[in-house]
């Protein structure tokens, strides 16, 4: 945890590239390949970083079907902010699209507590899974 008591932002696997630029703003940023849990994002790989991490953390991932994908997990233990991209990016653009995202909301992002959900466009943040975005709101 930051000395501001934010929560660590856990970052999956398409995630890493801004790493680097969010500890340099002093924000706790670990990819998930920290916590050797490198496969698909599921609850397996929930549970591994659940078990090394001591303090709050966040994930934050571009799998917009997570929670759907599984209904049984225990999803209001975790906060999740999940970045929702532009989908007629295409290449590089997606690239910056997630670094712009990241840094633009990463101080709201690390202060979500567990059983929050935020979907994140480059403009706004929204309380509510992606699939509940509508193309309006990206």
């Amino acid at each position: 945890m930051t000395s501001s008591g934010a929560a660590a932002l856990v970052l999956d696997e398409h995630l890493t590239a801004p790493c680097a630029g969010l500890q340099d703003r002093g924000i706790d940023a670990r990819p998930v390949h920290d916590f050797r849990a490198t496969s698909i994002l599921d609850p397996d790989v929930i549970r591994a970083v659940a078990a090394v991490m001591q303090g709050p953390w966040v994930l934050a991932t571009l799998d917009g079907s997570l929670v759907e994908d599984n209904p049984a997990f225990e999803w209001e233990r975790y906060a999740i902010a999940w970045l929702v991209l532009d989908p007629n990016l295409k290449g590089v653009a997606v690239e910056h699209a997630k670094t712009d995202i990241l840094h633009h909301h990463a101080r709201r992002m690390v202060e979500q507590r567990p059983g929050d959900h935020f979907s994140y466009t480059e403009r706004a943040r929204h309380k509510h899974p992606p699939s509940l975005l509508s193309a309006r709101q990206r």
